[in-house]
């Protein structure tokens, strides 16, 4: 089994949790709740940024940017900060292609919550945005990376399920697993020692 890095989790984590998640291939999660270790399972700090936020410099920190329409990406001195920038909400099933344009040019990973992908599609909404995002990752203007968005451990599902929901939308199998465990584990790596 492939290990998997989240680099988009939300929630805090006990003994309990960290066993869930290692069975399903967990080695490592960046959260709020961030820096130590439970049951082998690496959990980095994570900080949320946003337009305006003053940005701290830490060591063994993940700071991702957070981007929940289209119309918000800005190019500036936070979102450079940033080492991963998120989108979800409304972006997710509309962002233009002016807004594409800068997410390329921002040259910063771009991170999906794959719970707001899976939620969106089981409850017939738009994922319009999510397929522009996936072509532009296809054409190598972007890169992509996934998580899983949870808020909680029980909330989390097998990576594998990533990979069939990326596939299912049209991405190769070899960019949604590149997707789902190289990018994240590549974007850790240079913040952190995993």
């Amino acid at each position: 089994m492939k290990r998997f890095v989240d680099l988009l989790f939300r929630g805090a984590l006990n003994e309990d949790n960290a066993n869930v998640l290692k069975e399903l291939g967990y080695v490592a999660l960046a959260s709020p709740y961030g820096g130590q270790e439970i049951n082998g399972i690496k959990v980095v700090k994570l900080t949320l940024l946003r337009h305006g936020k003053a940005v701290e410099a830490h060591d063994d920190v993940l700071k991702v940017f957070v981007i929940s329409r289209g119309e918000e990406i800005k190019i500036t001195s936070t979102l450079k900060a940033a080492d991963v920038i998120e989108i979800r909400g409304k972006a997710l099933s509309h962002i233009g292609a002016k807004a594409l344009k800068k997410l390329a040019s921002a040259r910063k990973p771009v991170g999906i919550p794959m719970i707001e992908v899976i939620d969106s599609l089981m409850l017939g909404g738009s994922v319009d945005g999510l397929l522009k995002l996936l072509a532009e990752y296809m054409r190598g203007s972007i890169d992509v990376l996934i998580g899983s968005g949870a808020s909680k451990a029980v909330e989390a599902i097998h990576p594998y399920i990533y990979v069939a929901v990326l596939v299912d939308l049209g991405l190769s199998e070899a960019h949604a697993s590149y997707a789902v465990f190289d990018s994240p584990m590549r974007i850790l790596r240079g913040v952190v020692r995993v």
